[in-house]
């Protein structure tokens, strides 16, 4: 998760971008998770719908084109799709109750450096609010997902030949 704006204030926040990292849902979420991603050959064919689905970093759709074509092995991209489909929202703590010791490199999905070791945390109140996506909070995600300059490239790219490239 990207480290955002100490000037952030409100205990919780709302995206559109799921993290495989300290999660939980709902049953019902879950169990109308669509694993086989139904919607994709329509979504794939929309500008749109892709870059939308990008919002909080450009990453996402050669992910989930990859993890379709078999060629990835995340069920938290098909995930992140499910909740895009069904317009849901995945609800963050401003401060985490996390402490991730697992960064050794062991791990199957996370290099040393995946997650920022200095992710605020603390003891914290949480507020009963509903929270709005805010920009504030998009722009972190997107640059942490997104990366820089060339990496942006990349990934614009990528969705490009998404929407014209070969279909598999």
């Amino acid at each position: 998760m990207p480290n955002f704006p100490k000037e952030y204030e409100k205990s919780v926040y709302i995206t559109n971008r799921n993290c495989s990292f300290a999660w939980a849902t709902w049953r019902e979420v879950w169990e109308g998770v669509d694993w086989d991603a139904k919607a994709y050959p329509e979504f794939s064919k929309s500008w749109k719908k892709i870059l939308q689905f990008g919002r909080f970093g450009l990453d996402r759709p050669d992910r989930l084109r990859r993890q379709v074509n078999g060629d990835a092995g995340s069920w938290s991209i098909i995930f992140g799709f499910s909740l895009y489909c069904r317009n849901l929202k995945v609800v963050y703590p401003s401060l985490t109750k996390v402490v991730n010791i697992g960064q050794d490199g062991s791990g199957e999905h996370a290099p040393t450096d995946a997650f920022n070791s200095e992710l605020p945390t603390g003891k914290h109140v949480y507020k009963l609010e509903v929270p709005e996506e805010d920009n504030i909070i998009r722009i972190p995600f997107r640059r942490l997902y997104s990366g820089g300059g060339t990496r942006i490239l990349i990934s614009y790219l990528k969705t490009f030949r998404l929407l014209f490239g070969k279909k598999s």
